[in-house]
């Protein structure tokens, strides 16, 4: 699990920064830096600290394991769905909706 996790994020992440970084104003280039470095430490500093929190706060091991499955399956359900209001978003705005793949 953790494999095919490590290489969706390797596959997923570059090209989203990559889109990101395309579309800001070269002005503000250092601020996209700072949330590029920053952001992804803030997000592993709080999951750690949630997960763990939820993990040792659980009756059990086995019980502590189920409940962090649980909320990891949410949570990627919801990343899930922004990530997909986002491409639905960027669609509408480029005009392309509902438009197979370009040929």
């Amino acid at each position: 699990m953790l494999l095919l996790a490590g290489a969706g994020h390797a596959a997923g992440y570059s090209p989203l920064i990559a889109a990101i970084t395309a579309q800001v104003d070269p002005g503000l280039a250092s601020a996209v830096s700072a949330l590029n470095s920053t952001g992804p430490v803030l997000a592993e500093v709080v999951a750690v600290a949630g997960l763990g929190g939820l993990y040792f706060a659980a009756a059990s091991s086995s019980a502590g394991l189920l409940q962090v499955t649980a909320a990891v399956t949410v949570l990627l359900c919801i990343a899930t769905g922004c990530a997909t209001m986002a491409v639905r978003s960027l669609q509408l705005s480029r005009g392309d909706a509902g438009e197979g793949p370009a040929r």
